[in-house]
């Protein structure tokens, strides 16, 4: 049996080396929800998106990776542009290792098998998903990482004394991610109704519980208090935004089954036929009613994405090794794990490497470039890395992008209402031309020194660049394929010659 702190020594190694090797970008919020905003807490600049001058968003988060930017930079003063590299894939090898523990202890206490514990942390540590997304700077990861330490101390096979503890670690999860109440609020109910006849016992949880969330809730807005300057509510605000004003459908909805036929085949590849019989196996446990409250209630909510289902991710491990453990004296089982070490393998890399590893590698090319002194970029919102991958305080009011604000104006969210709203990167790709005849050298978006567009936007506008001096300086690689159109195909760099002609407002309409 493994000590706790050797698996968190060993799945650290592993975890910055997985870091480390991620050259692809694959959701905006990675940067602008958190790498963004504590990269302005220590250096000053950062792009602040609408979410935060909304006060939707607890800046627990951030603030772990404006802390590593610090400590990295005291032990390395003078290395800005390392720190801002090393200090976010630190953070996220770190907090991996510490939720891979934890699913270890997790599935150690639920089932009091080493045997199925070590399965649950070799799942995990040759999940392809996770090698592509676990050390990602996103609050799922974070979320995801107190859920598991939560329902570790969870008093599966102990004494009720830990349930307090367990419940802290749930509110800290609900604080980053609101949504995660879903979950806690399950077992919440399991817990109580499981205790009915015990109420001296309810009642002395909850008053403990009650007592001590309190003043984590206190300790935990002080951060909020520092990053916005002053009292603010996020969990209210977003329950605002989200639920009274329904206008998260905003940002696209999905099918009632989007979880099922897409959102887990995905999360689990090779393992969801085994989670599938332990789900069947156990439907009365509960951890697999969790899982299917958490699952059934998400897919009721119309915006719908991968990633908001990851907490459930050490169960699903814990319900993978239970249905691997009869499997492991079976003649084919060494074939089976070849064949999704390979599945795994091939998709890790391939999503890891290759696609869309063209918006990340276009702003290494343009931070290193000294002839770039503005960058406009004709793309859907926040399609790259911002101040926090640049790190060059001199393009900190010479860059511009197409911005996608929601639409904030409206008192509750309607699918018309929402529709016939346009942003302006909605604007722009509803009629690129017309846009860049309007917009394109006003104050708000100036002729920069480098354009930058995706392959299909270079297409649509390829008669208006015709009539100006800038020319293709560079092609970058980025996608064999991608969900949005839009931004398909590679990543293309334009630079300017000389100022825009007069000419330019003469070419024919």
């Amino acid at each position: 049996m493994l000590s706790s702190l050797k698996i968190f020594g060993l799945v650290s190694l592993y975890r910055l080396i997985n870091a480390l090797t991620i050259v692809t970008f694959f959701q905006p919020d990675e940067f602008y929800q958190a790498l963004e905003p504590a990269h302005k807490l220590v250096y000053g600049y950062g792009y602040i998106t609408w979410e935060w001058h909304e006060g939707l968003r607890s800046s627990l988060h951030p603030w772990i990776y404006a802390i590593a930017y610090k400590l990295l930079g005291a032990l390395a003063p003078g290395h800005e542009e390392w720190t801002v590299y090393l200090a976010p894939k630190l953070v996220g090898a770190l907090m991996a290792a510490v939720g891979e523990t934890y699913l270890y202890k997790l599935a150690l206490a639920y089932t009091g098998s080493v045997q199925i514990a070590m399965l649950a942390l070799a799942a995990s540590l040759c999940s392809g998903w996770n090698w592509f997304f676990i050390t990602r700077a996103f609050s799922n990861n974070l979320e995801m990482v107190l859920t598991t330490i939560g329902l570790a101390y969870w008093p599966w096979n102990r004494p009720n004394g830990s349930i307090v503890r367990s419940c802290v670690f749930g509110f800290l999860s609900c604080i980053v991610r609101p949504t995660n109440a879903l979950l806690w609020g399950f077992m919440g109910a399991s817990y109580v109704i499981r205790n009915l006849h015990q109420p001296m016992l309810l009642m002395s949880v909850g008053s403990s519980l009650a007592t001590l969330l309190a003043v984590v809730g206190a300790v935990a807005a002080i951060p909020d208090i520092l990053f916005y300057g002053k009292a603010t509510f996020p969990l209210y605000n977003f329950i605002e935004f989200n639920v009274v004003k329904n206008l998260s459908i905003f940002y696209g909805s999905a099918p009632w089954h989007f979880y099922l036929f897409q959102g887990l085949p995905l999360l689990l590849l090779g393992y969801l036929p085994l989670w599938v019989i332990a789900m069947w196996r156990f439907k009365k446990k509960l951890l697999v009613l969790t899982s299917l409250f958490v699952i059934i209630a998400f897919s009721l909510i119309a915006h719908k994405e991968f990633r908001f289902i990851y907490p459930l991710y050490p169960i699903c491990m814990v319900l993978v090794a239970q249905a691997s453990k009869p499997l492991l004296g079976k003649r084919y089982f060494k074939v089976v794990v070849a064949a999704i070490l390979i599945l795994h393998s091939a998709i890790a890399f391939f999503f890891t490497r290759i696609n869309e590893q063209g918006e990340i590698a276009v702003v290494d090319v343009l931070r290193n470039d000294p002839q770039v002194s503005s960058v406009g970029f004709l793309t859907p919102c926040h399609s790259v890395p911002w101040h926090s991958s640049f790190h060059r305080p001199d393009l900190i009011n010479n860059m511009w992008m197409l911005t996608c604000e929601p639409p904030l104006h409206l008192a509750s969210g309607n699918l018309e209402d929402v529709l016939q709203y346009r942003d302006e990167s909605d604007q722009f790709f509803d009629n690129p031309l017309q846009f860049l005849r309007e917009h394109l050298g006003t104050i708000s978006r100036p002729w920069p020194s480098h354009l930058v567009m995706f392959e299909p936007t270079e297409r649509a506008i390829a008669d208006f660049l015709k009539y100006t001096t800038y020319r293709e300086c560079r092609r970058i690689f980025n996608s064999y394929f991608h969900w949005d159109p839009r931004r398909s195909g590679d990543i293309v760099i334009y630079c300017k010659e000389m100022k825009a002609p007069s000419s330019l407002w003469k070419m024919p309409k």
